[in-house]
């Protein structure tokens, strides 16, 4: 028997895979650039596919492989107007465009790949999963966003902006979107992030992004 649910966690496309039987084949969502898609597939059973199955490289779509990437680095600059992404290397674009034009700079790059093992999704289910997919906008937005807090922030806002985020994420695992906690954690992270104004530099160059020094 499988078990699949979805959160908005992710952009892009997320694969999970269990082991493939008559009743119980492999199971993976493919997202649409820029949509928040997360499929997870739970298997009854303790089995977990092995890493570095022909399965991942099948199902990439934004991402290149590290050999077909660029042989020199690239410089990505994102900015941000109260915690908002609002351009790309200077130039201001709608929030779906935004993610969309980040999928596909990025992905020529190899950035924003995943394949790794996850342990049970929620304490309903003992079964670990392999998670494969990409996320490339998602991934370099995050890197941005958190160097961001670091250099605006005290270091105690940042500290208590992890904790709460560790929390965050439990309550949109058990399906606590509604709930009042994660409603306050929202408004505390919202009012927090209106001082996060400013641009950030990332390096992009054969599936790693880093990011760049203050000028």
């Amino acid at each position: 028997m499988i078990r699949t649910s979805f959160t908005g966690a992710v952009s892009g496309t997320w694969v999970i895979a269990t082991k493939p039987t008559a009743t119980a084949p492999i199971m993976y969502q493919a997202g649409a650039s820029g949509l928040p898609v997360n499929c997870v597939s739970h298997a009854t059973t303790n089995w977990v596919e092995p890493p570095n199955t022909e399965i991942a490289s099948r199902l990439y779509r934004v991402t290149r492989e590290r050999s077909a990437t660029p042989e020199t680095p690239a410089t990505l600059e994102l900015a941000f107007d109260a915690g908002t992404p609002v351009s790309v290397n200077g130039v201001r674009l709608p929030f779906i465009e935004l993610l969309d034009s980040l999928d596909t700079i990025v992905g020529v790059h190899g950035v924003g790949r995943f394949d790794g093992l996850s342990g049970p999704y929620s304490a309903a289910y003992d079964a670990a999963s392999r998670h494969v997919g990409e996320a490339p906008a998602v991934l370099v937005l995050g890197l941005a966003y958190d160097a961001l807090e670091r250099r605006l922030w005290p270091a105690e806002l940042v500290d208590l902006k992890q904790q709460l985020a560790v929390a965050f994420r439990s309550l949109v695992r058990r399906g606590k979107w509604f709930s009042p906690t994660r409603r306050a954690i929202s408004a505390f992270v919202g009012d927090a992030q209106h001082s996060l104004t400013g641009s950030v530099r990332l390096e992009l160059f054969k599936g790693a992004c880093r990011v760049k020094p203050d000028a």
